[in-house]
């Protein structure tokens, strides 16, 4: 199988970093082309009653969730490493990721697996679960 572009998707979690390194090291090994994502779910905000974001509030959220989340994935990338490009996506993650896989012309998808508790650390998380039985390409989730 022939790979020449990886999707990574990243959340700025410690699992997304380790996966970004693996999809740098397995680019450069490959000599494919790294698209790295990270996923903006407006559902997992919590809003309160009475509250609401603005245009202007939103777009410092995302602006802040990319310096965490991009900019971060993009420290990983040596200057010698593969091509690569980062952006932000919104909608809910795994379908997301699912559709950017199915537009993007990817042979690969890199995502960490995560879990906020620690019996959730112990499985694959239900993203994890949901892309690698779903994705119409080859997943690699790092731990």
């Amino acid at each position: 199988m022939s790979v020449s572009k990886i999707l990574v998707a990243v959340d700025g979690s410690d699992a997304g970093l380790r996966a970004m390194a693996k999809a740098v090291e397995l680019g450069a090994a490959l000599g494919a082309e790294l698209d790295v994502i990270s996923v903006l779910d407006l559902g997992q905000l919590e809003f309160y009653d009475g509250f609401y974001m603005n245009d202007e509030q939103l777009e410092a959220w995302q602006t802040r969730l990319k310096k965490e989340t991009l900019d971060a994935a993009m420290d990983r990338v040596p200057r010698t490493g593969p091509k690569t490009s980062a952006r932000m996506v919104r909608g809910r993650v795994a379908d997301a990721i699912l559709g950017e896989l199915k537009a993007g012309g990817h042979q690969m998808l890199v995502v960490g697996r995560t879990g906020k508790g620690a019996i959730d650390r112990l499985v694959v998380g239900s993203v994890s679960r949901k892309l690698a039985g779903n994705s119409p390409v080859p997943v690699l989730i790092v731990g």
